[in-house]
């Protein structure tokens, strides 16, 4: 990601989205290494105005920052039956987190590390 970000600075190329393919093989460190890079090319204000999507063969993981967000599946990935979201609060609780559209919707629920994940 750096590199990416160097060269786009070098030659003002904006992105909308970066797709980054990646594998966790189910191990912990990885999956937590993955997610430290997304919250670190945040941090360190890399790719900005960028979307960073991390994918593996059965994940797509990305952050959001704070704010109202529409996340669009199609329908075919919703009705499988294996389809899962996980919101995970990376740095930070979050403060009246709602959904609508999931199996298990959320009403102003506060996530952190401390309290609960919110699998639904």
């Amino acid at each position: 990601m750096i590199e990416l970000d160097k060269h786009c600075q070098e030659h003002e190329i904006k992105l909308d989205y970066v797709v980054a393919l990646c594998q966790n093989s189910g191990r912990v460190d990885q999956i937590l290494g993955n997610i430290q890079t997304l919250f670190l090319v945040q941090k360190r204000k890399m790719l900005t105005k960028t979307n960073l999507y991390l994918m593996s063969d059965n994940a797509i993981s990305f952050l959001l920052s704070p704010g109202d967000h529409v996340i669009q599946i199609p329908e075919e990935t919703r009705a499988h039956p294996k389809a899962w979201c996980c919101l995970i609060p990376v740095g930070e609780p979050c403060h009246t987190v709602s959904t609508s559209g999931l199996k298990w919707n959320l009403s102003l629920q506060t996530a952190s590390m401390a309290l609960r994940l919110l699998n639904i």
